[in-house]
């Protein structure tokens, strides 16, 4: 890996977001949208952040804490680092929700993408496969290309590099 410079080169211990009190996340549409999640004040604190969101959830990504209480429909546990990897994907996904703002998508970490296999199996899978430190590496590999420049595009809900 010469030449690789890691992605969090800012600090995150000033960010006290507890992503443990995300609360129930809606089956259908994105983390930041209002229609299908009306009530995340986790999500909302996030957005606020605005581009130091990104550094904060990747700083999450290895993170096992167990959270308690329903948070995703079929999933008998989810960990900090599950939501903020799905937190991180929604936040590059546009409003039809099939467009990544980055290539690769975060979502091509996952490498079973059979549809016919539940999400909570190929993301368990592929922690199985890769860590969730390796998964984090991924998310570096590729974010770094982009130097940290993003902004919120507040029509489409999501963040977008700077060209």
């Amino acid at each position: 890996m010469s030449g690789w410079v890691p992605l969090l080169c800012t600090v995150t211990d000033n960010i006290h977001i507890d992503l443990r009190e995300i609360g129930s996340i809606a089956p259908k549409g994105r983390v930041q949208d209002k229609e299908y999640n009306p009530s995340l004040p986790i999500v909302d604190q996030l957005i606020e952040l605005g581009p130091k969101a990104i550094p904060f959830l990747v700083s999450k990504l290895k993170d096992k804490t167990l959270i308690k209480g329903h948070v995703l429909d079929f999933w008998t546990e989810v960990h900090v680092g599950d939501v903020a990897f799905f937190i991180l994907c929604d936040f590059f996904t546009t409003a039809d929700w099939r467009n990544s703002t980055i290539a690769p998508a975060l979502t091509s970490i996952i490498e079973d993408r059979n549809p016919d296999t539940p999400g909570r199996i190929a993301w368990w899978a592929q922690i199985k496969k890769d860590g969730r430190a390796g998964i984090r590496r991924k998310v570096e590999r590729i974010l770094n290309p982009y130097k940290g420049r993003f902004y919120w595009d507040s029509k489409e809900l999501c963040f977008r590099p700077i060209k």
